[in-house]
């Protein structure tokens, strides 16, 4: 998945994620939340691939995502639940049996139906994730260049022989909301 990140040339966004924990508790200083929040671990492209922004501080850095660092992205509802209105940014939170520095605040998004980025926590993804989904976010104009490049260098990265038959899935966001 790294390999296609790094290799990945059409206009847009890459990242590579998963979801680590999906309900955990997360808590600092004696404050916990309920045990909804869902643990995502993901790189630094993943904000701009979600169309995500920061309310506060920082995404990661490329030092952070390639050493797994211990450091998080948490959503507004972990923010107001463990910090209040204080900044999170710099505090010390626990999710998922591991300790973490927050960097970043997302900015409120709201949601549908569950629970949402905002009660989410996202951490840098590690080399060692056995399963990650890839997404890729390009512009509208040149999107059918861009399926193409990727359906071609997934198939490169799997060494898949020319016109065989493909072992994985690639879904646009068109036909996604159309099921």
């Amino acid at each position: 998945a790294r390999a296609f990140a790094d290799a990945f040339t059409s206009a847009g966004a890459v990242s590579c994620w998963c979801v680590r924990c999906q309900a955990v508790v997360a808590s600092s200083a004696g404050k916990a939340t309920d045990p909804v929040v869902q643990l995502i671990a993901a790189d630094a492209g993943y904000l701009a691939c979600e169309g995500l922004s920061l309310e506060e501080g920082r995404n990661f850095s490329p030092y952070e995502v390639g050493h797994s660092a211990k450091v998080v992205l948490i959503g507004d509802n972990v923010r107001r639940r463990l910090f209040g209105s204080s900044s999170a940014v710099g505090q010390e939170l626990s999710a998922g049996g591991e300790r973490y520095r927050v960097v970043g605040v997302l900015a409120r998004q709201g949601a549908l139906f569950g629970t949402g980025i905002d009660s989410g926590i996202i951490c840098p993804i590690g080399p060692d994730e056995a399963s990650c989904t890839l997404t890729v976010r390009t512009q509208a104009t040149g999107s059918g260049a861009a399926l193409a490049e990727a359906g071609r260098l997934m198939a490169a990265l799997r060494r898949l022989p020319p016109g065989g038959e493909a072992d994985f899935e690639i879904v646009q966001a068109d036909s996604a909301q159309a099921t």
